[in-house]
């Protein structure tokens, strides 16, 4: 399983790296990965690779990850290219026209999946925009293709986060999970979330 988490500097990408680390190697499977991000504290893009399960370098290719976790809409279009014909991508975007329309067509023609929430929205709920990344992770637990189950997941999440922000980072776990709907069409949950189906079917937090 090849996993790609994108977005930018002071976004969580690295956070939501380990937390996925550390619950590969509690269930037991090997892993490799790399991070690859400029000027981090300004805002700069953050890339980070994880490989479960899988032989070669740290570094995924284009065209070969399974799943895309994207926290910043325009962070997703750079990486779309890295998903493989038939993989899933989850993205934080509150954006209406988001994906463009030529993009949605390409991607149906390669049998991608992107499910699109506003991650920020629900964070600030929640009562701090620092917890989308939680909230984007939550969410892509709801989808069966996604590589670990909710509890073991959640039990990660128990023991890497500091203190002060447990409780919180548990509550936006749950309520992005709380928001998939699998097979909604685009548009049928309003501002909050949509899909895009085929054709034919370190931070500290």
């Amino acid at each position: 399983m090849k996993l790609v988490i994108v977005g930018l500097g002071g976004q969580g990408v690295l956070f939501l790296t380990r937390v996925l680390s550390e619950t590969a190697r509690m269930l037991g499977h090997s892993l490799a990965g790399a991070e690859t991000h400029g000027m981090s504290q300004r805002g700069g893009s953050v890339v980070s690779h994880l490989k479960v399960n899988e032989h070669g370098g740290p570094l995924v290719r284009p065209g070969t990850a399974d799943i895309l976790l994207a926290l910043d809409p325009d962070e997703a279009y750079k990486a779309l290219g890295y998903l493989r014909d038939g993989g899933v991508g989850f993205v934080n975007s509150g954006r209406a026209d988001f994906p463009r329309p030529e993009i949605a067509a390409r991607l149906a023609e390669r049998g991608i999946e992107l499910h699109t929430l506003n991650a920020d929205a629900i964070a600030m709920q929640l009562g701090s925009p620092a917890l989308a990344n939680t909230v984007l992770l939550g969410f892509a637990l709801g989808h069966p293709a996604f590589p670990f189950g909710y509890e073991a997941v959640e039990e990660t999440l128990t023991r890497v986060s500091k203190a002060r922000f447990r409780e919180a980072n548990l509550h936006a776990l749950a309520e992005g999970y709380a928001h998939f709907r699998p097979g909604e069409s685009a548009g049928g949950k309003g501002a909050l979330e949509h899909t895009i189906q085929p054709e034919g079917t370190g931070e500290e937090q």
